[in-house]
């Protein structure tokens, strides 16, 4: 007779704990922050599935200079999809360069943003072009804010400052705003906030 362990343990470290110490049999949810000691000390015990889900940025284009194409497009070239991917979360996510994620029925071909084969350095130079010509330049940047849902240290926070330095390539000088999720939806339904981050998962 097998006996399997599992309980409703809060927080993915003091779960993590628990199976190391031979508390817990399974744990649905891991730190990204474990992930690569886990690969490095305990690669039987990772099993990831697939999801279907994405993360995005929302751009309030009711505010200045939000509303200008050009300033949207240079958000989006400069926004390395493979760094945050590879380099930040490392869980095996896919560079997402479509709204819809692969594999989905009914739509095998999927779409992709034309710019997905351009290389980096070009992508950076093209965001800088579209900047100057919106008015910005070394001298006369662009102060915003990014909001993102949550107060707490971890990947929210990793991905953030990433694209931080991301847009700094490009003019802008982005001010990471941490907000309690809760607040964080009330400003995003009002509308009140520059930049923020977001994402979908699928519901199906």
């Amino acid at each position: 007779q097998t006996t399997l362990s599992v309980d409703e343990t809060k927080g993915v470290i003091a779960a993590l704990q628990r199976m190391r110490a031979g508390e817990r049999d399974m744990q649905p949810r891991l730190a990204v922050t474990s992930i690569t000691w886990l690969r490095a000390n305990l690669p039987q015990i990772l099993h990831p599935p697939s999801v279907f889900s994405a993360e995005f940025i929302y751009i309030n284009v009711r505010r200045a200079p939000f509303h200008d194409v050009r300033v949207r497009e240079a958000l989006d070239l400069a926004l390395n999809r493979e760094a945050i991917a590879q380099r930040i979360r490392r869980v095996g996510d896919i560079p997402a360069y479509s709204l819809v994620p692969p594999n989905i029925a009914n739509f095998p071909q999927g779409n992709s943003l034309a710019f997905r084969t351009m290389p980096p350095p070009a992508r950076i130079e093209r965001a800088r072009a579209l900047m100057q010509a919106a008015g910005f330049s070394e001298t006369n940047r662009l102060n915003t804010t990014f909001m993102i849902r949550s107060t707490a240290p971890g990947p929210y926070r990793a991905v953030a400052a990433a694209i931080q330095q991301m847009m700094a390539q490009i003019h802008i000088n982005l001010s990471i705003v941490p907000m309690d999720f809760a607040v964080f939806l009330a400003q995003t339904h009002s509308h009140n906030f520059d930049l923020a981050e977001s994402g979908w998962v699928a519901d199906f």
